[in-house]
């Protein structure tokens, strides 16, 4: 994790990750907010960086795996 920010009932951080096995290890970065209603559920979203030749009905983790091959 590289930064913490908490504003009332919402949190978000920005997280390294490291995925893939040696010698094929990749890295992206990743941004992921947190938000609790008064009941106590939980609403997560996750947020990596895509190319624009990501559309709405592709792979999202397509061009990372793909990396790997």
């Amino acid at each position: 994790m590289i930064t913490v920010q908490v504003n009332g009932n919402e949190m978000a951080w920005v997280c390294e990750n490291h995925f893939g096995a040696e010698p094929n290890v990749q890295m992206a970065y990743s941004i992921e907010t947190f938000a609790w209603d008064d009941d106590g559920n939980l609403l997560i979203k996750t947020y990596y960086p895509m190319p624009e030749s990501v559309d709405a009905d592709g792979d999202p983790y397509a061009h990372l795996l793909g990396k790997q091959q």
